[in-house]
């Protein structure tokens, strides 16, 4: 019997891990990967916001197999039309700011 092993190789092009102003954390992890099937750009990506003292992301942008490009903000799910990871970038900037804006404690609107 004949074993192969494949290697396939993912180059990590961005991580960052910050911490907002009031505790939230942002995390933003973007690979070049070998163009496939499972990632026909050629780009593999998870970034997540995540809000002080919750479990969960309220923003979620992400590409895994078998969903492709998608993104949650609160408890909703959609599609995501991937563009560029500078688009990428932008669109899930602009979701956490106005996710971090109405979930800023100082917001009367804030909610509970």
């Amino acid at each position: 019997m004949v074993c192969y092993t494949i290697s396939i190789m993912a180059t990590l092009v961005l991580h960052q891990k910050l911490i907002d102003k009031h505790g939230g954390i942002e995390e933003r992890v973007i690979w070049l990967v070998p163009k496939a099937k499972k990632h026909p750009e050629g780009i593999r990506y998870h970034l997540a916001y995540i809000p002080k003292g919750s479990k969960k992301p309220s923003v979620l942008f992400d590409n895994h197999y078998p969903k492709g490009h998608h993104k949650h903000i609160g408890d909703h799910e959609m599609p995501y039309s991937f563009v560029s990871p500078e688009k990428l970038l932008e669109d899930f900037n602009r979701a956490v700011k106005e996710v971090a804006i109405y979930e800023d404690p100082g917001n009367p609107n804030k909610k509970s």
